[in-house]
């Protein structure tokens, strides 16, 4: 199973820090979703699953939402007196030795000589002592692929099919050993930010792996930010909330943005955007509050995504879904507001530099029109699901959604697409020039490579 630590102690990616942060599994989960959309190739898709299967059995609160994080260190046995880094996850030879003992039929090895030999075990442990300065590592394995499947297969002489079954088993054996060890302790803590961010990784998995389930989870997990982090009376987003002692969401109330869970409503941005008319950033607190008294404008992308840069890319999203000029204006000034470190250490800023790139390249926008079950509604939007196209933005419009969709509401360009000839339609945007209707995937595919040149 795949899930990501907070960081590598070295330069071969072997010995993490072993803190496994929310905001990290949903980023890469967006990072491999893109991957596999890019290639094609099934092993970013498996990454995806294990790293959102792990968010979904481990980090997963029962009313929806995400929590965030579990500790490095835990209780190596149930009768330890203290905790040990990575003791949840490393393994000692003889361990492994007994536990895999199973013989592999038709040959003289069993899945342990396999699983050893691929995952780098040494009976003396395989971590390097430079990086376990207190010991807590002494004889223990962390597991490593350093060669391909192919490779151990061919050192011991067996199929592909049946090396890939070794070492599956291995592995389930292993997860339900490892289920029955004291757990790293969990922090429960709800934060709307990270929450965003992994409602976008499982909603950009779910489309570009085509897995409705994962649009599902996305789904429960906006319901549960609309219902425990959300005012709709002042139409703010709080900070964050937490488990209770009885198994409840209790909250903290503390103003936040929501993160990279896609375009808000209008109203809620505008909130988050009150310094833009000046060609301010946006503070992470809000003015309202008389007791704070420096209210930090954030730039850096580091570990997460800062708010102006999240920001800046929902007002040019919104602009783009909505026709609105102002919102693109409000990304300008943002983005203005920021001219010196973008020139000067753009590397500091990745998503805000990916932003400004979008702003002047504009949006790919693909607007389908049809009734969200038909078949041929689902054929165009499969079509742009299944590729890489960046910045893009996509839309449904269903004519029977006028009254309560937010599309129809706010923007005339696209109460003016219709169906044709009684068919789904699709039309593809860039730089306010739309193309004509087309109703079938491949003269859908032909626009988009079109606009790829």
């Amino acid at each position: 199973m795949t899930m990501w630590h907070r960081y590598s102690t070295d330069e071969r990616w072997h010995v993490p820090h072993f803190e496994k942060m929310l905001y990290d599994q949903a980023q890469l989960a967006v990072a491999y979703s893109a991957a596999y959309l890019a290639t094609k190739d099934e092993f970013y898709a498996d990454i995806v699953r294990d790293i959102l299967l792990y968010v979904s059995r481990d980090l997963s609160d029962k009313s929806g939402g995400f929590y965030s994080a579990e500790d490095a260190d835990s209780y190596p046995s149930h009768d330890a007196k203290s905790k040990k880094e990575g003791a949840f996850c490393v393994w000692n030879y003889d361990e492994l030795q007994r536990l895999l003992d199973k013989p592999i039929e038709g040959s003289n090895y069993t899945i342990s000589d396999i699983f050893c030999y691929h995952y780098d075990v040494k009976p003396q442990g395989n971590v390097n002592p430079n990086q376990d300065p207190h010991d807590e590592l002494k004889y223990q394995n962390i597991l490593i692929v350093l060669g391909s499947e192919e490779e151990t297969a061919e050192k011991h002489g067996l199929d592909l099919a049946t090396t890939r079954q070794a070492l599956k088993e291995g592995r389930e054996i292993l997860f339900e050993v490892r289920q029955k060890r004291p757990r790293p302790h969990l922090d429960d803590k709800m934060l709307t930010a990270w929450n965003g961010l992994m409602i976008s990784g499982f909603s950009k998995a779910g489309q570009a792996l085509g897995d409705d389930s994962f649009v599902d989870r996305a789904i429960k997990a906006a319901n549960f930010v609309k219902k425990y982090l959300y005012n709709p009376t002042a139409e703010t987003l709080l900070r964050s909330c937490y488990k209770g002692s009885d198994g409840s969401v209790a909250q903290m109330l503390v103003l936040t943005h929501l993160g990279w869970s896609g375009p808000r409503p209008y109203k809620t941005s505008k909130t988050g955007c009150s310094g833009t008319k000046k060609g301010q950033p946006i503070s992470q607190c809000p003015a309202s509050d008389p007791s704070i008294l420096i209210r930090l404008k954030e730039d850096q992308d580091g570990a997460e995504p800062s708010g102006n840069s999240v920001s800046a890319h929902n007002l040019i999203r919104l602009a783009a879904f909505l026709d609105r000029v102002e919102l693109q204006d409000k990304a300008a000034k943002l983005l203005t507001a920021f001219t010196s470190r973008l020139t000067r250490m753009p590397i500091a800023l990745p998503e805000l530099t990916s932003a400004l790139v979008l702003y002047h390249d504009s949006p790919t926008q693909v607007f389908v029109t049809g009734r969200c079950e038909d078949a041929d509604t689902a054929a165009l939007l499969a079509v742009v699901q299944g590729r890489l196209v960046p910045g893009r933005v996509l839309a449904l419009a269903d004519a029977r959604d006028r009254s309560e969709s937010v599309l129809y509401r706010k923007c005339e360009v696209i109460r003016r697409m219709k169906p044709v000839n009684g068919r789904a339609a699709a039309y593809v945007c860039r730089h306010r020039t739309c193309s004509l209707p087309v109703n079938t995937p491949q003269e859908l595919e032909a626009l988009l490579n079109e606009h790829r040149q």
